[in-house]
């Protein structure tokens, strides 16, 4: 053993004094020799994804494929292995190569859900329930939505003398404005920075008010109206809980901010003013038209502080999502499908997108039951050169045929999930009861199971159908009220109907007509379809819009139709897509029979 050792130490005493460039070429040449081949690469298991094989055998400097199965969200951010190419294959697997691999290698991979970070800065104020004055970083992972919900007034900032009246993409306030609680474009994997915007309370000396049970009540306005008036929050210590009967008369304002702590304003509060814009919360539990006579505002700014209750049990509140959508797609060439709840459950857009591959197609149909004027307002400012809108309103339908137009509750149902919708539509134009079905509609709430703004009651595909599977063997009607209501075909409807299409024109867009899927059931004999078809088609021809379709074909069997008369079954959407695809070929500049 003496030996042994001795002969190893002088052979490493030997190899000490050798030259450096010897021992490289010696070391070269045995590298080379230790080198397999081929090469084994092996890839250690991990979060996120799942590898049709973990071990490759290549060839030295050949390259490893792995084909990787990710789980749902997931991408893969990193890779211990430097030089790596991801690529997807048509099977569904992520395909991860290594290149110009020498040496057997054990490499990690790491997959996670991308999110987008959002940093709230107080901006000047803090944060109520610690103090603090930092930025609140968010870290948003995957949702159902295609834009994210930013924090709501139940992370109260507050900052002396001043009122919070949303979100601002720049701190002095010029950039975009996004309500609290209401929806941002944040992109994958960035973070990006909305600051606290702030109204500068009006002087207290502008007021007169009196103490209540729960805090003050402002009784008068001294003031002469102008640029912006702002209540304050809270007057020695005690919030501002009320507006009393009597508080304005007869002026003129640009912006009106009420605070989160009213919860009340009285009937006559505001008596004759113009008003252009007013922000307030959804903490107000008393309101009613009666407050504003005369003195409708224009344009409403909902900040949200109270958690939302529509979004997991109504289809309605789908409506988000269908201009999240439109939003994002704006500058595209687009094909819109138009109508209530019939279009959401009633279409296959995969079918119309592949004959008409120069358009995206979007699928806005979410609810006929509610005010057509309001949703029109809210799609018209997306509506670009090359455009199209196919309508088709549920015959039964007097806010989709616009013989009603009131204002109705589902408004805010609709835009629970983004009250910022409200702010680019002019409330004036849209019938009596704006804040009366404000009031029904956030009382209703304050008694409803809360829920997130991650919740949804039915999924939607990436053309905003519904994307539940609906099977069905329906024999009857659902509906005994429902059907061809011809009396709702006014000569007012139309013209209402017109207006707007007319406004899309002059966008440069174009304007097909067609019908919603009705049961076959509701729709009596041939003489009745005839009559509605003929009141419908001519009155919309004499104002210069074409009907497409022949509603004898979307007067379906029964066994087509869902949980209404007007909820198509997943096969009946098909064949309801393929009818209006037919119809469009005759039309559309850019489809295809393919």
């Amino acid at each position: 053993m003496k030996e042994r050792i001795r002969i190893i130490l002088i052979a490493l005493l030997c190899a000490a004094s050798l030259p450096a460039f010897v021992l490289s070429m010696y070391a070269a040449r045995h590298e080379e020799a230790w080198n397999p081949s081929p090469v084994q690469v092996c890839l250690e298991q991990g979060e996120g994804f799942v590898a049709r094989a973990y071990i490759q055998q290549v060839e030295s400097a050949g390259e490893a494929v792995f084909q990787l199965r990710l789980q749902e969200n997931y991408e893969i951010v990193a890779c211990s292995y430097p030089d790596y190419a991801i690529t997807a294959s048509p099977d569904g697997f992520t395909l991860l190569t290594l290149r110009n691999v020498r040496y057997p290698q054990r490499i990690t991979v790491r997959c996670q859900i991308p999110t987008s970070v959002i940093s709230y800065d107080p901006n000047g104020g803090s944060f109520a329930a610690s103090g603090s004055a930092e930025p609140l970083r968010v870290a948003y992972g995957p949702s159902v939505h295609l834009r994210v919900n930013t924090v709501s007034g139940a992370e109260r900032i507050i900052r002396d003398d001043y009122v919070l009246t949303g979100w601002n993409t720049a701190p002095d306030g010029s950039g975009q404005h996004i309500g609290l609680g209401s929806r941002v474009t944040a992109e994958k994997n960035q973070e990006m920075t909305l600051y606290a915007e702030w109204a500068r309370e009006t002087p207290l000396d502008h007021f007169t008010w009196a103490e209540t049970a729960d805090g003050v009540a402002l009784t008068a306005y001294l003031g002469a109206g102008g640029a912006s008036l702002v209540l304050p929050d809270d007057i020695g210590g005690r919030p501002v809980t009320e507006i009393s009967a009597g508080f304005a008369s007869d002026i003129t304002l640009e912006q009106l901010v009420i605070p989160d702590t009213v919860l009340r304003i009285a009937e006559g509060a505001f008596r004759d003013c113009a008003i252009g814009h007013i922000f307030f919360s959804d903490t107000l539990q008393q309101v009613s038209d009666a407050a504003f006579p005369g003195s409708r505002p224009r344009y409403w700014h909902i900040n949200a502080v109270i958690a939302p209750r529509y979004q997991s049990i109504s289809d309605i509140a789908t409506f988000a999502d269908k201009m999240d959508l439109l939003l994002l797609h704006q500058d595209e060439r687009k094909l819109l499908l138009f109508s209530g709840c019939s279009m959401s459950f009633g279409m296959d857009s995969q079918l119309l997108a592949d004959a008409c591959p120069d358009y995206t197609v979007l699928n806005l149909g979410a609810v006929g039951g509610t005010n057509a004027q309001f949703q029109f307002e809210c799609i018209l400012p997306y509506i670009r050169s090359g455009d199209v809108l196919i309508h088709a309103p549920e015959q039964a339908s007097p806010y989709q045929l616009m013989s009603k137009i009131s204002c109705g509750n589902r408004i805010f149902i609709a835009v629970e999930g983004n009250f910022d919708l409200l702010a680019q539509v002019d409330m004036t134009t849209l019938g009596e009861g704006a804040f009366d079905c404000f009031y029904a509609f956030n009382n209703k709430r304050m008694a409803m199971e809360p829920c997130t703004y991650e919740d949804q009651m039915i999924p939607l595909n990436a053309y905003g159908d519904n994307a539940e599977v609906r099977a069905g063997a329906n024999k009857t009607r659902f509906d005994e009220e429902y059907g061809l209501l011809t009396e709702l075909i006014t000569a007012d409807g139309l013209d209402r109907l017109a207006g707007y299409y007319d406004r899309i024109r002059a966008a440069g867009g174009e304007v097909y007509l067609s019908y919603a899927p009705i049961n076959s059931l509701c729709c009596g004999d041939a003489g009745q379809i005839a009559d509605f078809a003929a009141r419908w088609e001519q009155g919309m021809q004499a104002r210069g819009y074409e009907t497409i379709s022949d509603l004898n074909d979307y007067v379906m069997d029964a066994k087509y139709f869902y949980d209404a008369d007007y909820h198509l079954t997943s096969s009946g959407a098909e064949i309801r897509a393929r009818m209006l695809t037919r119809d469009l070929l005759r039309k559309l500049p850019g489809a295809s029979a393919e």
